[in-house]
This record gives structure tokens, C-alpha cells and sequence, in this order.
């Protein structure tokens, strides 16, 4: 029987971290495996995966990528590399071809059972990882022989499959690029959701790993969470890594002709899940509360109710009002959740045709709906003027107070570039009609171009508006709003002890 002081079990990634710390500390120990060393990495998943995660994040006790294109993608095969590399950077002691068969304890110590022999350890650190088995909803087990089932590990490429059409089911990460990927080949695809965590593959030119990384979304403590003996189950996030990063979610899916389908509880097609991720509001409150940082909430949603017209359906449009007001309805949800005061919205740009009492009906329904909603939760709706829109000017959103009632929970959002834009005297509509503003946003912008410019570089004349706000015991949030184009902007020099990213 062969002795050691530590057995790790699992020659993956978590295996092998554990025995460059274990190497560091001078303890002696052994990595069984039962394959070769990054067995599932070598043997499971389908032919194009690559992570969802840039390399740069690939982080392991004492090593990091240091290969080209640090904000690409790995593949299967480069994981292995890279796991490879850092076994040898240490001399992992890894035991491969030795499969565990038990583990139990034996006078105060552990007796290993391997297929190439025992050993006997104090310690024993399973590092098999989370995802080693594939959840199968029990309604496989009632379908018929005739329906060729494949978990995802098992999954290869489209070209292994039968033909015909494919039901996929998870909406998560592998879900959605298996379901692409299929489609892309020409077969008929449905996809049935639960469950899962969309995010945008890039916000304002920088992957949405880094965002996390820089919010401290990846150091949340086990303590920091509400039961952290019992931790909840948080689905991987819907993205795909790829050369050319695009967003993969179900509104592109279903655009590329996926049909969406509910969960999968049985042989018949349920309503589709309409909340998908509904704790991570209260995850942010907890983050802005520990950062002193008050929020409002924007419901712009470009591209989200459609994915061909940027704003489309607002409250005035011909078809999909109620989409709006749903987005809107839930945009106060998450505003109760967050423990935001108010939700931002703007009325549309009036269809050609469409004459000006039938949009003053239509954004009057809309914002007597969502104002109920709001009402409820104790949160205030502010109505922007937009230039171009509806409601362009200060004095039309007035109107639309006038029309209500000026109700408690209805008021104001005003842009300081906007007033320079379309209104004649700036300050004196600040001045008119401050006592309903409960949200400012500043920016710059020049007289008569609606383009959102930085800080300095357009005419808006902050010092007066600014003080106006200042004198009257304005207290509610000022937000400054980044141009369109902030995200190019020049990156200061990273210090020399910085890592690359």
C-alpha cells in the first residue's frame, strides 16, 4: 500500500491548483486520475466549444495566460495545453489511469481504493468538480426508443446527430450555443427554457467577465450570502465565447427561426417562463448599499422588445404598446428590488399617420398602467422629453401631469443636454418646472443636434442649471450620461505590477 499525506482526487483544474499550493507549502501528496491528466477537458463536449470566459481569466495559483490574444476564447484543445503546462511548471505528482473506487476511513486514516492500487492519506480533497453529472429531467425515462437522447458532455457536432428535428432543453450557456450551432446547420430547432442569467457579451467595449471582475461580482463571500450553509444554484450565464464576439440570447435565437419553448415538465409544451433571474436585483442592492451609491432605473431597451428596431414597441406605437408597459410594469419590479425611487421612461416617436389626440390616448393608457403598478411599490416614474419624440419639450411632459391629475407618483426627468437642444431658455424651464423634477441627467449637446457629446465639447452651460438645482434643495440623484462612443476612448497606461487583461 503506498502512503501519503494528502490524496486529491481529480486531475482537472481544481486537482491540480490544489497541489501547487499543496507543492508550496511542502505537504506531501498525490493527484489520482482517472484518465490523463485533464481527462474531462480531452473526452467530453462537443467539437467547438470554447470557453465563456477570456483567456486572461484563466487564472491558477501562480500562473496565468501569457499566450497571444489575452481577450479571446480558449477551445477545448488549448485548455488541455494550458493545463498541461502548468501541471509541468510544478511537477504535479499526478497518479494517471487510477480511478477511485472508494474512500473510507481505517484507524484515523483515509485508505484510498484506486484501479492501480490503494493509498493510505490523512487527508482526502475531492476535486471532481460541480458538473460531473448531467441533470436528466425524469421525462427522459418515458420517452419511447425511438428518441435518441445525448447529454450535453456527449453532444459532438450536428453531423452525429439523426435527421430530423432537435428539441433542446436549458437555456443556459450550453443550451443556447448548441441550439445555435444546430440551427446554423439547418435543423429544425426548439429550445425550451428555464431558468437561466442573460447578460450582454460586451458593455461599452469591454467583455462583461471583466465588468464582474472589476465590480467584485467574482469576491462575493460564501458569508455575504443569505443562507451560506445553503448557497443557491446560479445557472451559467447565456453567452458564447467566440473569435468574433457576438450577443447570443434568445431574442437573436429566436430571430435566426429557434422556436422557444417553456420548461420541459412532460410530453406537452407549457407557457413560457416569463422570470428568469429574478434574485439579482437584490444582489446589486446589496452591492450598491455596501458602495454608498443610490441607482435609478433606465428602460430605454434598445434592441430588447425588438431585435431589428432599436426602440421599438414604445407607447405610442401602432402594435406592442402592452410589450412596453410589461418591460415597464417590471422595470418598477426590480426598482422596488433594488431599492431604487424611480424608474426613468420616455414616450416614443409618434408613427406617421398617427394624429396628435390618438397619441395623447395612447401614452395616456400606457402611463396610467405602469403609474398603478408604481403606486404600489411605492415607486416614482419620471417622464423624460426626448427630442424627436412625443413628448419633446418640458412642457409637453407638464401636459401629460395636467391630463392625470398630477399625481404623487408621476413627475419629471430632465437632461440638461436636451434643454440646450430643443428648449429656448434653458434655465427658465428648470426653473418653471422644478418642483416635479425627482431625476437630472448631464451630459453635453450642441443647439439643435440631438448627439450626446462629453463633458466640455458641446454648449450646454452647466454652472447656472447646476446652481438653479443647488439653491432649490434639489436632492434626488444627478447622473452624468456617457456619450455613445465613451467606450473608445484612450486607456491611461497600466501601471508596471498590473496584470494584462
Amino acid at each position: 500500500m503506498l502512503t501519503t499525506t494528502v490524496v486529491v482526487i481529480g486531475g482537472g483544474q481544481a486537482g491540480l491548483a490544489v497541489s501547487r499550493l499543496l507543492t508550496e507549502l511542502a505537504v506531501d501528496h498525490v493527484v489520482l486520475e482517472q484518465g490523463t491528466l485533464a481527462h474531462r477537458w480531452r473526452t467530453r463536449g462537443w467539437d467547438s466549444l470554447t470557453l465563456l470566459t477570456p483567456r486572461w481569466f484563466s487564472r491558477l495559483p501562480h500562473w496565468r495566460w501569457t499566450g497571444p490574444d489575452p481577450h479571446g476564447y480558449m477551445s477545448r484543445h488549448e485548455v488541455v495545453g494550458y493545463l498541461e503546462d502548468f501541471a509541468l511548471s510544478f511537477a504535479a505528482p499526478v497518479a494517471e489511469r487510477s480511478e477511485v473506487l472508494s474512500v473510507r476511513q481505517d484507524l484515523g486514516r483515509f485508505r484510498v481504493a484506486t484501479t492501480a492500487g490503494c493509498w493510505q492519506a490523512d487527508d482526502v480533497v475531492v476535486a471532481t468538480g460541480h458538473s460531473a453529472l448531467p441533470h436528466v429531467p425524469d421525462v427522459a425515462g418515458r420517452l419511447g426508443d425511438d428518441v435518441l437522447q445525448v447529454a450535453s458532455d456527449e453532444y459532438r457536432n450536428p453531423g452525429d446527430l439523426p435527421a430530423g428535428g432537435v428539441l433542446v432543453v436549458g437555456a443556459s450557456a450550453s443550451g443556447v450555443q448548441i441550439a445555435d450551432e444546430l440551427n446554423a446547420a439547418g435543423r429544425e430547432v426548439v429550445l425550451a427554457v428555464g431558468r437561466h442569467t442573460r447578460v450582454p457579451r460586451r458593455y461599452r467595449g469591454r467583455d462583461v467577465i471583466d465588468w464582474l471582475v472589476r465590480a467584485g461580482a467574482m469576491d462575493r463571500p460564501r458569508t455575504s450570502l443569505p443562507d451560506p450553509a445553503n448557497p443557491p444554484h446560479e445557472p451559467s450565464m447565456q453567452l458564447v465565447g467566440r473569435t468574433q464576439p457576438r450577443e447570443l440570447d434568445l431574442a437573436s435565437l429566436q430571430a435566426r427561426g429557434v422556436a422557444l419553448a417553456g420548461r420541459l415538465t412532460g410530453a406537452a409544451r407549457p407557457d413560457p417562463s416569463r422570470r428568469t433571474c429574478r434574485p439579482a436585483p437584490r444582489d446589486v442592492a446589496r452591492l450598491l448599499e455596501r458602495h454608498g451609491l443610490a441607482v435609478a432605473v433606465e428602460t430605454g431597451a434598445r434592441y430588447l422588445l425588438d431585435p431589428f428596431r432599436k426602440h421599438e414597441p414604445t407607447l405610442v406605437s401602432d402594435v406592442g404598446r402592452e410589450r412596453r408597459v410589461d418591460l415597464l410594469n417590471r422595470a418598477v419590479a426590480v426598482a422596488a428590488d433594488l431599492g431604487a425611487g424611480v424608474v426613468h421612461l420616455w414616450s416614443g416617436i409618434l408613427p406617421d399617420g398617427v394624429s396628435e389626440e390618438s397619441g395623447w390616448d395612447r401614452v395616456l393608457a400606457g402611463v396610467e398602467t405602469v403609474l398603478t403598478t408604481a403606486e404600489r411599490a411605492g415607486i416614482t416614474l419620471a417622464v423624460e422629453p426626448e427630442p424627436g419624440m412625443f413628448l419633446d419639450r418640458a412642457a409637453r411632459v407638464d401636459e401629460l401631469l395636467d391630463r392625470l391629475g398630477r399625481p404623487e407618483r408621476l413627475r419629471m426627468t430632465l437632461d440638461l443636454g436636451h434643454l440646450t437642444c430643443n428648449e429656448d431658455d434653458p434655465v427658465g424651464v428648470l426653473r418653471r418646472h422644478r418642483a416635479d423634477v425627482v431625476h437630472v441627467q448631464v451630459d453635453d449637446m450642441r443647439r439643435g443636434v440631438h448627439e450626446h457629446l462629453e463633458l466640455g465639447t458641446g454648449e450646454v452651460d452647466l454652472p447656472p442649471l447646476l446652481g438653479l438645482l443647488a439653491r432649490t434643495g434639489y436632492t434626488g440623484l444627478v447622473g452624468v450620461e456617457l456619450p455613445r462612443h465613451s467606450h473608445a476612448a484612450r486607456r491611461p497606461p497600466a501601471p508596471a505590477s498590473a496584470a494584462a487583461w
